[in-house]
């Protein structure tokens, strides 16, 4: 008989039994470029499980890049990312069965820039303003400097904004 896929063995960290397992991750080296842009440099620690964490940091730190990362969505420039299940690596198989990651969607445009998606979606609802009054905007919550940056280029928490 196959043995149940990973996932439907555990929940929150201890078995359906209710026995607690070992959940260790471990960040080696970690580094992620975007372009020419460091957002992760050299990054190492260790994790267990079960617990909770707390990933600080300002807009455009890399918090959000760090958590596609350990979900798997998001392969580091260098450096690996290893999960162990009570001492077993786990295969990129079961990583997937194991670890998810639910986070906020902001739906822009990424090919275009920061002005060329406010100047859209502000005519979408019919809103004609010119672009001084948009860069303007963009001044009010931080972002005029990277105006004619590619959304894609933008951090999660300068999406958001």
């Amino acid at each position: 008989m196959a043995e149940a896929p990973l996932a439907q063995r555990w929940f929150l960290g201890y078995t359906l039994l209710g026995e607690a397992m070992s959940w260790q991750v471990e960040l080696r080296r970690v580094r992620k470029v975007f372009d020419e842009r460091v957002v992760l440099r050299d990054l190492s620690a260790s994790v267990t499980a079960p617990g909770a964490w707390t990933i600080l940091g300002p807009n455009g730190s890399g918090k959000s890049t760090l958590l596609r990362i350990l979900a798997g969505l998001l392969a580091p420039t260098e450096g690996e990312v290893v999960y162990l299940y009570n001492g077993t690596r786990l295969t990129p198989h079961q990583r997937r069965q194991a670890v998810g990651l639910v986070a906020p969607d902001v739906a822009l445009y990424r090919p275009l820039t920061a002005l060329e998606n406010l100047r859209f979606f502000a005519r979408a609802r019919g809103v004609w303003a010119s672009d001084g009054e948009l860069l303007n905007w963009l001044e009010r919550v931080g972002l005029r400097a990277r105006a004619h940056d590619p959304v894609s280029s933008f951090s999660t928490g300068m999406v958001q904004r």
